[in-house]
């Protein structure tokens, strides 16, 4: 789908500060625009690049990187390119654009978009946009940056495409063992924001004050307030929670304490979703593996009343900044109200 002015120079490998190029020129909007590929040292057929994936949704020790034919590489890239030369104006949408464009095309030739293909195109259109940032405005995508548009990409792709997208299913017992299957998306998990709303029916007024709390401040941007919602009962917390809890959004620290909450209150069954939800929307094979440890032990704090307000008392002993007194005394509010 390109043409000979847009491609300015032959495929050529070479040699620079010690790592192997495979280096190829396009005439992008009017400027001579370079796509780079490093050469792997196990197989010269092949390039290697790593992900921009959030680093809290990658393995802690083995960050993932990708290895694909220098064909393929470039086939995509180009592909990528050239929709985005053509784009005008070129703006931040017109990178959602080539998405939708590349899945639709691949999908038109494979019948289907399989999980992992679709992480390759993401990567490739963040290598895109931050060589074209680079070479044109000499401003690189930083890593908080090229992380939140991965987070971006991925959820647009799925939200367009989820009836053509299959995933790889783990086998929640032999987890890491066993090549997992594919299974199309909407099968593995309904695709809705809906899903997680088991105890809608136990919201009242009271809960309202804490979700509004937490819709204002993040949860997980202050531990201290993370172990204050142990003060609530299961039940409660998991109202809260649900409340918060978007399943097509990647968020560590929500998922492991809606996981908890389920252990709790005795619902494991429930608990066993989220671990099956975070697989499905990309979290890192740690985290994955951490929550699903969590299931099996089926082990999580239980306190009634009194051990409640004793870590009340406990946390006002240890000096809480103005926003932590707040949250403990929306909590009391809430513990006085409604538990005997």
């Amino acid at each position: 789908m390109t043409d000979n002015k847009f491609i300015v120079s032959e495929l050529e490998i070479t040699e620079i500060q010690g790592n192997t190029l495979a280096l190829l020129y396009v005439n992008f909007k009017g400027r001579v625009l370079p796509i780079v590929g490093f050469v792997s040292s196990s197989d010269p057929n092949f390039v290697e690049y790593s992900s921009k994936r959030p680093k809290e949704l990658q393995t802690t020790h083995t960050p993932i990187a990708y290895t694909t034919s220098i064909q393929e590489f470039f086939t995509d890239s180009l592909k990528i390119l050239y929709f985005l030369n053509a784009e005008e104006p070129l703006t931040d949408s017109s990178f959602f654009s080539v998405a939708e464009f590349i899945c639709r095309d691949h999908i038109q030739t494979a019948g289907r978009l399989i999980d992992n293909d679709m992480y390759a195109y993401i990567e490739l259109i963040l290598f895109a946009k931050n060589t074209i940032l680079t070479q044109i405005k000499n401003t690189p995508l930083d890593d908080i940056t090229s992380g939140i548009l991965w987070v971006q990409l991925k959820n647009h792709i799925v939200k367009h495409f989820a009836d053509f997208i299959f995933v790889h299913a783990y086998d929640m017992v032999k987890f890491g063992l066993e090549k997992p299957p594919l299974v199309k998306l909407n099968e593995l998990y309904q695709n809705s924001i809906t899903g997680f709303k088991f105890h809608s029916e136990f919201r009242h007024d009271g809960h309202k004050r804490i979700i509004d709390f937490f819709k204002r401040n993040r949860l997980g941007t202050n531990n201290p307030i993370m172990t204050y919602l142990s003060i609530l009962a299961p039940n409660d917390r998991c109202v809260v929670l649900e409340e918060l809890y978007n399943p097509d959004i990647l968020d560590s620290v929500l998922s492991d304490k809606l996981l908890l909450a389920y252990i709790s209150s005795g619902k494991k069954n429930l608990a066993k979703k989220i671990v099956e939800n975070s697989i499905r929307i990309g979290e890192s094979d740690d985290n994955v593996s951490g929550l699903k440890s969590k299931l099996d032990l089926g082990l999580a704090p239980n306190r009634n009343r009194a051990q409640r307000i004793e870590i009340y008392k406990n946390f006002l002993n240890q000096s809480p900044s103005p926003l932590e007194v707040e949250f403990l005394n929306i909590l009391i509010s809430f513990c006085n109200t409604h538990y005997s």
